[in-house]
């Protein structure tokens, strides 16, 4: 079994302790990063801005690690206790037969690198497009390193959710239709299991607002950046080539009892 309240406490505390370092104010290198021109490779720009909001496994809970900051969690994480989760393999991997969590960015790194090689060409940006277009787009779930990592295929650094042809357009979960045994995956911030044929990228983002709102995050210093998030939720820009349809927000899931 697993406790879906200490979930959301943790996921809390962890969003409380980003705020903390003023991110919004003094954003770090990785994120100057990408809004100046000079840079043209992005993955592990990306992977250091997901560290800011604990969507990383390494490290202790303490500093954000062990995905801490997970709005999304697998059923498989969950049943492992908070306090023996480890993310890390060591060094040359000679721990990772302990190793039982890894965050799964949902929206693959790579994915996230070709949309925003576009979307940076067609704008410009600065740190608040780049904070308000990364938590728009960027979905991370937290899931067991031994039984549900991998076994995507082709999968593995792709995603048909900005793909207006396919079935699973504008649909992040979708992409674990491809597993043989997909995660079941709850969104620990609402408490309700999630329904991967409906949750789009507004709800997510309609998360995130909620999240910085419960976590305290200061409303003068998130403004700016949540209404360039919103911008993009409203104008349906999830693709830099601007093909995606109108998504509803979904109505929800099953409530953990």
């Amino acid at each position: 079994m697993f406790d879906i309240q200490a979930e959301r406490d943790q996921l809390i505390g962890t969003w409380r302790s980003a705020f903390q370092t003023r991110w919004a104010v003094r954003p770090r290198a990785c994120v100057r990063a990408l809004a100046v021109p000079e840079v043209e490779k992005f993955g592990d720009h990306f992977r250091q801005i997901h560290n800011i909001f604990g969507w990383m496994a390494g490290s202790t809970a303490a500093k954000r690690g062990l995905c801490s900051g997970a709005i999304y969690r697998s059923e498989d994480f969950m049943k492992v206790a908070q306090g023996a989760r480890n993310g890390s393999c060591g060094r040359g991997k000679a721990f990772i037969h302990l190793q039982n969590v890894h965050i799964e960015h949902t929206i693959p790194i790579a994915e996230l690198s070709r949309r925003w090689t576009e979307y940076r060409r067609l704008n410009t940006v600065d740190v608040n497009d780049v904070y308000a277009w990364t938590l728009v787009h960027s979905v991370a779930t937290a899931v067991h390193h031994k039984t549900e990592k991998g076994g995507l295929r082709h999968y593995e650094s792709r995603t048909d959710a900005f793909n207006s042809q396919s079935r699973h357009f504008g649909l992040p979960f979708m992409r674990y239709e491809h597993m043989d045994k997909p995660p079941i995956i709850w969104n620990v911030l609402n408490g309700e299991r999630l329904d991967p044929h409906s949750w789009t990228f507004a709800d997510h983002f309609s998360m995130i607002d909620r999240l910085m709102l419960e976590a305290g995050g200061d409303a003068v210093l998130c403004s700016s950046i949540q209404d360039k998030a919103r911008e993009l939720v409203a104008s349906l820009s999830f693709s830099p080539l601007g093909d995606l349809l109108e998504l509803p927000l979904s109505s929800g899931g099953r409530t953990c009892t």
